[in-house]
């Protein structure tokens, strides 16, 4: 799996979702099929439900 972290382009939600993530697999064959991800950073989540939600860091932040 490859993925890339990017500043979220939108400014309406910027705030709360900082960055997105844009993941690539192998089933997108011919690279034209995307997968995005809103990024939260973790402090303004409560409780997460594991695999469901991994943490991740980004900029030295935890984030989901």
């Amino acid at each position: 799996m490859q993925l890339d972290v990017f500043p979220n382009p939108l400014v309406r939600v910027r705030r709360a979702y900082p960055f997105v993530v844009v993941l690539q697999t192998d089933v997108a064959a011919f690279g034209e099929e995307r997968i995005i991800a809103f990024l939260a950073p973790r402090a303004r989540l409560g409780p997460i439900a594991g695999r469901l939600m991994p943490i991740v860091e980004v900029g030295g932040q935890p984030s989901c």
